[in-house]
């Protein structure tokens, strides 16, 4: 639910002041103008500002400032760029960067026990590429399975006994939360 991105900023001939980093999920209203000449006072479902690091630029100078996000939705796609000022106004950047937030935590929809096997069925987590499961009887997990459907089934399982189940989606930007689930076969 947070991250940081770059942006680089250039400077003519007058420094750079107040630079803010803005983000949003609607990469067109960051690139046509729509937050308005004032990023401030803008809409905030549509995007966010927050404080650049470092908030100046000298002038004729090119710097890499940081831009430090927080309270970001999971499974979800952000578009971010910086304004900044100088005596000839407010700039934006001409491109927007983007980045991809770690799915949220499976939410389990049905667990089925079996004699001698466990099925785990799921709802889709937002922005999840792929799924993975692990079980474990006592000591270690088995390693992670992955697969791109919502359900897995661990067979060959000894009956009457509690096993211990994770199961997690993944995408690009990682793996998100795992849930732990205690099952007992039939």
């Amino acid at each position: 639910t947070t991250a940081s991105g770059q942006v680089q900023v250039s400077t003519g001939s007058d420094a750079a002041v107040g630079i803010k980093c803005v983000i949003g999920t609607d990469e067109d209203a960051l690139l046509d103008g729509k937050f308005g000449l004032d990023p401030v006072v803008m809409d905030a479902p549509v995007g966010t500002v927050v404080r650049a690091v470092p908030a100046t630029v000298a002038a004729n100078r090119t710097s890499v400032v940081q831009c430090p996000f927080e309270d970001l939705r999971r499974g979800t796609t952000y578009y971010y760029g910086a304004t900044a000022q100088d005596t000839d106004g407010t700039g934006f950047t001409v491109a927007a960067a983007s980045f991809l937030t770690r799915p949220p935590k499976v939410v389990l929809s049905k667990v089925v026990r079996k004699r001698k096997a466990v099925v785990l069925r799921w709802k889709a987590a937002r922005g999840a590429d792929y799924y993975q499961a692990r079980i474990r009887k006592g000591g270690s997990y088995r390693a992670w399975k992955q697969f791109s459907r919502k359900k897995v089934r661990f067979g060959k399982l000894q009956r009457s006994t509690v096993y211990k189940v994770q199961v997690r989606a993944g995408n690009d930007a990682g793996n998100g939360p795992r849930i732990t689930k205690k099952v007992r076969t039939k």
